[in-house]
């Protein structure tokens, strides 16, 4: 199978939905791959109510991977993978080879 990459338009209208689905800087960092999803890399007093971070962090995934299956019918999907060259984990994309998505994404949004 040849490898699908995503046309700038469906870049910018991936971007456009991250901008919509985020609530805060942290929510913001996740996506953008500066953060990690596993919430890991929080510091100081944010370490100690990690807890209270995984709720954001696991919101913002939902309703990203609820949006972008709204927006292209189920064909690309948000999934977890290593960073090239490192330990940290980030959100990635990619297109579905059966162009569906679990129907709990999809219940998010309802």
């Amino acid at each position: 199978m040849a490898a699908m990459f995503f046309t700038t338009d469906e870049i910018d209208r991936i971007k456009t939905i991250a901008q919509y689905v985020v609530r805060g800087y942290y929510q913001r960092r996740i996506l953008d791959g500066r953060q990690r999803v596993s919430g890991v890399d929080l510091k100081g007093t944010a370490r100690r109510w990690s807890c209270g971070y995984s709720r954001p962090r696991d919101a913002v995934v939902r309703r990203f991977a609820a949006y972008l299956d709204w927006e292209f019918d189920g064909a690309i999907e948000v999934f977890t993978r290593k960073e090239r060259g490192g330990r940290k984990n980030i959100l990635a994309l990619r297109y579905t080879e059966n162009e569906t998505m679990s129907q709990a994404l999809a219940n998010v949004l309802r």
